[in-house]
């Protein structure tokens, strides 16, 4: 799997309010190669890692995020 993971890439939208000027949420896509195969198993072992990600945990609560994968 770890070889088939080297194309995924990650597309990060950032969203900004007016007043005060600052980020007000994060749209993280991942989009996962042509022909990337996974069992649904390994989909949502996958989707777990990226949700409990320390840096996700990170953000500060305040900022709306939202988290898509592109199978």
């Amino acid at each position: 799997m770890e070889e088939a993971l080297k194309g995924v890439n990650i597309s990060v939208l950032k969203i900004m309010s007016a007043n005060p000027r600052r980020i007000s949420g994060l749209h993280l896509t991942f989009n996962y190669p042509v022909g990337f195969q996974a069992t649904d198993s390994q989909k949502a072992e996958l989707e777990n890692i990226a949700m409990t990600c320390p840096v996700k945990e990170s953000i500060h609560p305040g900022i709306d995020l939202k988290v898509d994968f592109n199978w």
